[in-house]
């Protein structure tokens, strides 16, 4: 599932919403009752997996909102710049 979500968020910065994700997540099939939940947490993985290996991109989510979607988009990682001391 987790590669169904990532390729499904996109990399040019536009955003996608948890419903969507649910829906491209569970084609074909009937998405279990705490559908949404599953996909929250696989999103929450991904951005951990992300960061952990570097990636060339980052994945963001905005601000949760009681039971409002939550939305996910991906930019190019920005790289720190090491000051000369």
């Amino acid at each position: 599932m987790e590669l169904r979500v990532l390729e499904a968020i996109p990399e040019d910065g536009c955003k996608i919403n948890t419903l969507e994700l649910t829906e491209i997540a569970y084609k074909g099939r009937t998405p279990p009752f705490r559908a949404r939940q599953s996909v929250l947490d696989c999103t929450r993985s991904l951005i951990e997996k992300s960061d952990l290996n570097q990636e060339t991109w980052e994945i963001f989510r905005s601000a949760h909102s009681g039971a409002q979607p939550i939305y996910f988009w991906r930019e190019p990682r920005r790289t720190k710049s090491v000051m000369a001391s």
